[in-house]
C-alpha cells in the first residue's frame, strides 16, 4: 500500500459560503447606520411607527439635521403617509442608511433613508381608547382610533379611523386675575371724552379731578353727582365666559391600498381626510356709548362715555378645517433599471368665524333721546353679532419620476446614474 509523504501537505477543503439577500433589503456596498430587526423595534415601546421615528431621531437626522427620507421594502413611496398606519409589528427589519445612499433613490445626499421591510404576511386590527384628564378643572381628552392592517406579500391594505376631543378649559377654572385696566364691567365705568373731566362740581365734591369713575349699581343713586366721587372703578371677572382652550372635535379616516398591476409594474394609492372644529367664548359682547351731558340721563354737565359689558351677549369664536389628501406611486423595472412615479395632492380649506359685539345704533340713539344708558338692550339686539369671517383655500400638487441603473463597468464597480425630474 502506498504510503503519503510526510513532507507533502494537504490541500486545504473548499468552503463555499452561500447568502441570501433580505427581501426589501437596500444594503449594498455602503454599510448601513443602524439596522433595527423585530426585537430591537419591539423594545423601543412606541405604541406607532410615527413615535417610533421620534424614538430614532439621533439615528436618522443627517448631519445637517434634515429629516430622513422613506422607503418601503427598499421602493420609494409618495410619504410616510402612505404606511403609517401600519402597526409597528408589522416591521421585520428598518435599516437607516447614510447620506450618501439618497442619491440612489433621487433625493439630495444630505439625508439619511430609512427602508421600512414588512412582514411577508400580516393581519392586525386594533382599537386604542385613550383618556386623558387634567390636574385642574376641564382641559379632559378623549381618542379613540380604529385600525386594519393586512398584508400579503405584494399586497397591502390598510384602513385607520380615529377620533380626538378636547375639552375646552376656561379662563375661571384657573387662576387667572381680571385684567383692572380695562374699563368695561357689566355694572358700567365712565370717562370723560378724549380724557376731559366729568363735571367741575364733581371735582369739587372729590377734591380731586374725577376722569374715571364707576358707575352705582342703585339705579336711584346714578343721578347723584355726589355718588359718582365715592364709587370705585369697576372690574369685571370674565373667566365664566373667555376659553383658555377651546373645545376641539378632530376627525381622521385614511386608507391605503398597494397590489402588483403587471409583472414588473406595481402600485400604491392612499387616500385621507381630517376635519377638524374648534369653538371658544371670547368673553361679552363691550359696548362704548356716548352720553350726553346736561340733559343727559347721568348727571354730568360735559359728555361721558360709558364702558360696559352686555350680560346676555356672550361672544364666540369658530374655527374649522377640511384636510384632503390624495398620494400614489407607480414602480417598474426596465431590465436593469428601475423607476419610480410618485404624485400628491392637497387641498386645505379653513373657515373662521369670530364674534366681536353686537349692533349699538339703536340703543345709541336711545340714549341720544334722554334714555338709560344701562337699561337692559332689547333681546332681539342682544341676539345680533357682528361677526368677523375669514376663509382660505390651497392646492398644493406635487409630481416626480426617478430613473435609477447601471451605465458603465469600472474597475471597482458598476457606475449607476440617478435621473429625476419634478
Amino acid at each position: 500500500m502506498a504510503q503519503a509523504d510526510p513532507g507533502e501537505q494537504a490541500s486545504p477543503a473548499e468552503v463555499t459560503v452561500t447568502g441570501k439577500r433580505i427581501p426589501g433589503s437596500v444594503i449594498g456596498a455602503v454599510e448601513p447606520v443602524a439596522v433595527l430587526d423585530t426585537e430591537a423595534i419591539a423594545a423601543l415601546g412606541a405604541p406607532s411607527l410615527a413615535e417610533l421615528l421620534k424614538r430614532v431621531k439621533s439615528l436618522t437626522s443627517s448631519a445637517s439635521g434634515g429629516e430622513p427620507v422613506m422607503l418601503l421594502n427598499g421602493r420609494r413611496v409618495s410619504g410616510f403617509a402612505e404606511f403609517q398606519n401600519l402597526p409597528y409589528e408589522a416591521m421585520e427589519r428598518i435599516e437607516v442608511l447614510p447620506e450618501q445612499e439618497a442619491a440612489r433613490f433621487g433625493y439630495p445626499p444630505t439625508v439619511r433613508v430609512m427602508n421600512f421591510i414588512t412582514k411577508k404576511k400580516f393581519r392586525a386590527v386594533t382599537l386604542q381608547v385613550l383618556p386623558g384628564i387634567a390636574t385642574d378643572g376641564g382641559g379632559e381628552t378623549n381618542y379613540a382610533e380604529l385600525t386594519s392592517a393586512r398584508i400579503d406579500g405584494p399586497r397591502r391594505l390598510t384602513f385607520n379611523l380615529s377620533h380626538f376631543r378636547q375639552n375646552p378649559v376656561l379662563q375661571s377654572e384657573r387662576d387667572v386675575v381680571p385684567d383692572p385696566e380695562t374699563l368695561f364691567a357689566t355694572t358700567g365705568n365712565v370717562t370723560g371724552v378724549n380724557g376731559a373731566g366729568l363735571d367741575p362740581a364733581l371735582d369739587r365734591l372729590a377734591g380731586r379731578a374725577v376722569t374715571l369713575s364707576g358707575v352705582p349699581v342703585d339705579p336711584a343713586a346714578r343721578a347723584s353727582l355726589a355718588a359718582y366721587a365715592t364709587t370705585p372703578v369697576a372690574v369685571t371677572d370674565l373667566g365664566p365666559y373667555r376659553t383658555l382652550i377651546p373645545r376641539t372635535d378632530t376627525i381622521h379616516a385614511e386608507t391605503g391600498i398597494a397590489s402588483p398591476l403587471g409583472k414588473s409594474l406595481s402600485g400604491s394609492l392612499t387616500l385621507s381626510m381630517e376635519a377638524s372644529q374648534n369653538r371658544g367664548l371670547n368673553g361679552l359682547a363691550p359696548a362704548v356709548l356716548r352720553v350726553p351731558g346736561g340733559a343727559g340721563a347721568l348727571p354730568f354737565a360735559n359728555d361721558a362715555l360709558l364702558y360696559r359689558y352686555l350680560p346676555a351677549s356672550v361672544l364666540h369664536q369658530r374655527t374649522t378645517s377640511m384636510a384632503l389628501h390624495a398620494g400614489g406611486t407607480l414602480l417598474g423595472d426596465v431590465r436593469r433599471w428601475s423607476w419610480a412615479v410618485t404624485g400628491n395632492y392637497d387641498r386645505l380649506v379653513s373657515r373662521n368665524s369670530s364674534e366681536t359685539g353686537v349692533p349699538l345704533g339703536a340703543l345709541q340713539a336711545a340714549i341720544d333721546a334722554g334714555g338709560d344708558p344701562m337699561a337692559p338692550i332689547d333681546p332681539a339686539i342682544a341676539a345680533q353679532r357682528l361677526v368677523n369671517r375669514s376663509r382660505a383655500t390651497s392646492d398644493t400638487l406635487g409630481i416626480k419620476a426617478t430613473a435609477n441603473g447601471p451605465i458603465v463597468r469600472l474597475p471597482a464597480g458598476e457606475a449607476q446614474l440617478t435621473v429625476t425630474t419634478d
